[in-house]
């Protein structure tokens, strides 16, 4: 009747991956539990995987998904000609660091590379490059945090 831990790591890769579309949802969590059900190695693989494929169907979907930009909006974003004047290595340096500052929006950010056309290479190296410490961090603190409560509370996982 119980799934196993691969079966819940699944799950929370998955919606994970979702998440991106329900704005206000703590992705934060799901990376805690992760952590606290398949430890920290493959917690953290689960947390790379669904924070990666999150991000690039955030930004396949506005990148040439669906039609969500007005087009005079994108026409005005365009009019930076912000290609030219960043180039593709200066996308990299900039999605990274701003993935690394906590508490940032990446889906938002996520969004935002789509509807500018950021280069799809850059952005899947910042996207891949920015995850693994966040990963790492709150698979940690899930696997940590289950071994001090299960001290106290017996748990059933």
């Amino acid at each position: 009747m119980f799934f196993g831990a691969g079966d819940y790591l699944i799950l929370i890769g998955f919606f994970l991956i979702l998440q991106v579309f329900v704005p206000g949802f703590p992705k934060e969590t799901l990376m805690i539990l992760a952590g606290a059900i398949g430890g920290i190695f493959w917690g953290s693989i689960t947390n790379v995987v669904g924070l990666v494929l999150g991000a690039h169907v955030a930004y396949e979907t506005m990148n040439k998904g669906v039609e969500l930009v007005p087009r005079k909006v994108k026409e005005w974003v365009f009019s930076f000609n912000l290609e030219e004047r960043i180039g593709e290595r200066g996308y990299f340096v900039g999605l990274f660091l701003m993935r690394l500052v906590p508490g940032a929006p990446n889906d938002v950010i996520s969004f935002a590379s789509g509807a500018t056309r950021v280069p799809r290479v850059s952005f899947g190296w910042a996207s891949l490059l920015s995850a693994i410490p966040y990963s790492i961090i709150f698979a940690l603190m899930g696997h940590y945090g289950k071994q001090s409560i299960s001290e106290v509370i017996p748990l059933p996982f």
